[in-house]
């Protein structure tokens, strides 16, 4: 560990402050909480009777202003793509002229835009704790909210179906499945995040209590998934440190784990069949595989077939950001690309993606805040192929906010990485922009304390 002397420090209040990325972030997941005006909150009264909306271009116009006044700013591949799309889903309306649901899915590409492009600017110090702490806050009280409201149906209603149990499950930030996709999301994160052990298990006991009565069965099974793949990963890893086992034991081994998981995904599938027989209400034939699918995850498979015919109608740019009443979307981010965007804004949205996935998959330092910002967008890109979250306001947000802060910090350890390797070489003269740690490392070059074995 490398200690330096000289430093003034900050009283905690200021210092928390100070960290612009923190304070805006706490901001977004205030609004997220305790802000809406949506007529779906017939349970849960504890919030502000505002539009979400206004509050987010507000809180975004703030820090766009502060990006602005930077001497120098980052830009990358992902912001132009982004600003791309946008003009790509303008193009459609020379032909259709529609302005229907136009603003608000307008509104979430723009911030999505504009809160990738604040949260990627590069930090000069570590905001690892202070974002770990929001994003802990902000799993907590979405939980108690979930847990309140299910609290509030039980003493309202002595029997209630699924369906009904969904409809009523409605917090400030939304219903249902979208909630239990933001909780998934914030699991993820706190999973990897470096965080003390007891407060992380019991943050995601928390999560995970709230996503079972949330009843969101897309939701349990990536979780389902994510566990078995932690597990399996481990497994593999231990699995190679051990020395002298027999031949005979590793592949009994494998055999068994792999009957473990098969009984585990064969038990919930079939308690998800049941359950849907039962109470989803839906009539089908069991005979029929593409029935069966289909009823198992709610009518997806008719409703990508829809979109999906809805899209040839505008191949190349689709049919930009305006809605058609009364026709629900497709819950999968690819087909919704390509009925707003059509292929051109597909193919504009992966290069976006693919450039935030190369960058910090290449990145040689893989700090937590990286670890638990990159899985935690992943897991949200898998959970959009089947709920709709992403081109939503606040999940585009959340997302985006996300893949900001993992490209932000990406660069941040690289500086200091950089800076690091300088000091080992004292001859060797600093090249390009560094941040103020860095500086400090490279000023004092001469003058730092002892390094210790741990760096």
């Amino acid at each position: 560990m490398i200690t330096m002397t000289n430093v003034k420090r900050r009283p905690i209040l200021i210092s928390v402050f100070y960290e612009q990325k923190v304070v805006y972030l706490s901001a977004i997941s205030v609004i997220a909480l305790f802000f809406s005006d949506s007529p779906k909150l017939q349970l849960y009264t504890f919030h502000v009777e505002i539009s979400s909306v206004l509050m987010y271009a507000l809180v975004i116009s703030l820090m766009i202003i502060h990006v602005m006044t930077r001497q120098k700013y980052y830009l990358d591949v992902v912001t132009f793509m982004l600003a791309l799309r946008l003009i790509v889903g303008l193009i459609p309306l020379l032909s259709t002229g529609s302005f229907e649901y136009f603003w608000g899915n307008f509104f979430a590409g723009v911030a999505s835009l504009l809160s990738y492009m604040f949260f990627s600017q590069r930090h000069t110090r570590d905001i690892a704790k202070g974002v770990n702490k929001v994003i802990i806050l902000l799993l907590c009280v979405l939980s108690l909210q979930i847990i309140y409201v299910s609290l509030l149906l039980r003493i309202q209603f002595e029997f209630m179906s699924i369906n009904l149990w969904k409809y009523y499950m409605v917090v400030p930030i939304g219903a249902s499945n979208y909630v239990a996709s933001v909780i998934l999301l914030l699991m993820v994160f706190v999973y990897f995040a470096d965080i003390n052990w007891k407060m992380k298990i019991s943050v995601i006991l928390l999560g995970l209590i709230a996503m079972l009565l949330i009843f969101s069965r897309s939701a349990i099974l990536l979780l389902v998934l994510f566990g078995c793949s932690r597990f399996c990963i481990a497994y593999f890893r231990g699995m190679k440190k051990m020395k002298g086992i027999s031949n005979a034991i590793t592949p009994l081994l494998l055999v068994t784990m792999l009957i473990l998981l098969a009984s585990v995904m064969g038990g919930y599938f079939l308690f998800n069949y049941l359950a849907v027989r039962g109470d989803m209400g839906m009539a089908f034939n069991p005979l029929s595989l593409f029935e069966r699918i289909n009823a198992l995850t709610s009518n997806r498979l008719i409703l990508f077939s829809l979109e999906l015919e809805r899209w040839t109608d505008h191949i190349f740019f689709g049919g930009g950001f305006s809605g058609v009443t009364m026709v629900s979307r497709s819950h999968n981010w690819i087909i919704d690309l390509l009925v707003r965007s059509g292929v051109v804004g597909l193919v504009i949205f992966l290069v976006a993606i693919g450039g935030w996935y190369q960058k910090v998959a290449r990145c040689s330092c893989k700090s937590p805040l990286i670890r638990s910002t990159f899985y935690a967008s992943i897991v949200a890109l898998i959970q959009g192929m089947l709920e709709v979250t992403l081109f939503t306001v606040t999940f585009d947000i959340l997302f985006w906010t996300l893949v900001g802060l993992s490209i932000a910090e990406v660069n941040y350890a690289e500086g200091v990485r950089r800076a690091l390797t300088r000091l080992s070489n004292p001859q060797q003269v600093p090249v390009g922009n560094l941040g103020k740690k860095e500086n400090f490392l490279w000023q004092n070059r001469n003058n730092r304390a002892p390094v210790e074995d741990s760096v």
